[in-house]
């Protein structure tokens, strides 16, 4: 991670100075960009991971001969094993990842074991995923999480740690959270996103490692609204408001570009004297294959999908129960950006504009422009408006409409303007 767009280091100051005097329940935010890692880029250690494979070998036939041995609970084959780590389910296994010393029956040398299953009941025992870097004087690879990036691609990230434990005479110093990616479908091998963990860490404007006053670890993930976030356990000094929970924002930087212009729009006045905003008519042009259906009533997935459309749906009867559509709709349902008129207000993902239904029947007519990234969204002719920036995995491209009055929905594929 680099800092992010326009947080140059006094800035950076700044903040850290603004967030002392507004710590609220020790809570911290920082912003920090989310920089791709080609293949090129990945170094996994083979010959570390053989090593810590056969160190837990060894240990298997004194591990299998002690009758105190639970046979129904999850364990590494051998030696010391804690925190449970990165746990996610894809491609019909469950992966479980934990922290283990595959040369002892204590703390110390720290890798990442790795097991899958395909019911969360029995388990297949996997090579070890991560390993210490020790040669650049990385001695232990602490806990940490997993993520799914804007395109679905699974990652791991783990802290990274120096010393600490009686076969090291140096004290515990936490250099930063290293990314691990994976090199093969089944998540088998898995390589670091940097040949340096110790002299690289990868949070910005010098706020990992022992920057706070002790150190950073043990990061975790939240995905809300279309935006990541990472939180990270800290303890921290009074210069910093504390023991507080550093919150960091993923900004994608996986381009070659960045930013563009809202649609053109048409401003006029109505009736009250209120500013509306509509969408410049022209737009048309861009129209392609068409999808309609009237009469909607309950919940529907349209036939037409995509990620360059122009959506546009009235709602009647929207003053009872919930109307509205899932854009980027995956197969199964799970996931989608959901916009849903409700209670007087239309969400959208996670933003909420004032909506009042109009008419006798009650309409509410949502005017939607979905353009890859960017989704645009004109409520009631475009007396509100919302924008907003959206990273769903790629293969999400469905659409849904429900309502629980009636409804009439109409789709386009939009095409280039190039």
């Amino acid at each position: 991670m680099t800092a992010s767009d326009g947080k140059n280091g006094n800035e950076m100051m700044s903040m850290r100075a603004t967030i002392k005097n507004n710590v609220l329940a020790g809570i911290m935010l920082a912003a920090a960009a989310l920089a791709p890692a080609t293949a090129e880029t990945l170094n996994h250690d083979a010959e570390a991971i053989r090593k810590a494979g056969e160190g837990v070998q060894q240990e298997i036939p004194v591990a299998k001969a002690d009758p105190t041995r639970p046979v129904y609970h999850f364990l590494a084959e051998a030696r010391w094993i804690n925190d449970p780590n990165a746990c996610f389910f894809a491609d019909g296994w469950y992966h479980i990842f934990y922290q283990l010393n595959p040369y002892g029956n204590d703390w110390g040398h720290i890798h990442w074991g790795h097991a899958r299953s395909r019911d969360n009941v029995t388990w297949e025992h996997l090579p070890v995923a991560i390993w210490p870097s020790t040669e650049k004087g990385e001695h232990h690879c602490g806990s940490g999480s997993a993520v799914q990036d804007g395109n679905g691609n699974w990652q791991l990230w783990y802290c990274s740690m120096t010393g600490s434990g009686k076969d090291f005479s140096v004290p515990a110093r936490f250099n930063g959270q290293v990314m691990v990616k994976p090199l093969d479908q089944d998540f088998i091998k898995w390589g670091k996103t940097t040949d340096d963990p110790v002299n690289h860490p990868i949070l910005p404007g010098n706020l990992d490692g022992y920057a706070w006053g002790n150190y950073l670890r043990d990061s975790t993930f939240l995905k809300t609204g279309g935006r990541t976030f990472m939180v990270l356990g800290c303890t921290g000094t009074d210069a910093v408001g504390g023991n507080v929970a550093p919150i960091y924002e993923a900004k994608n930087r996986e381009l070659g570009w960045n930013n563009c212009f809202a649609l053109p729009r048409v401003l006029t006045l109505d009736n009250n004297g209120h500013p509306v905003q509509a969408p410049v008519p022209e737009l048309a042009k861009l129209r392609g294959e068409h999808v309609g259906v009237q009469d909607l009533t309950g919940a529907r997935v349209l036939d037409l999908k995509g990620d360059t459309l122009e959506i546009k749906a009235v709602f009647r009867n929207a003053d009872k129960g919930s109307s509205g559509l899932r854009i980027r709709r995956s197969d199964d349902g799970t996931r989608s950006l959901e916009i849903r008129c409700q209670g007087g207000g239309v969400d959208v993902f996670g933003t909420r504009v004032p909506m009042t239904p109009e008419g006798e029947e009650k309409m509410v007519a949502l005017h939607v422009f979905l353009d890859k990234s960017i989704v645009e969204v004109f409520v009631n002719g475009g007396r509100q408006t919302a924008a907003k920036v959206v990273a769903p995995p790629a293969g999400d491209l469905g659409i849904e409409a429900f309502t629980d009055g009636t409804g009439d929905v109409d789709v386009w594929r939009m095409k280039s303007i190039w």
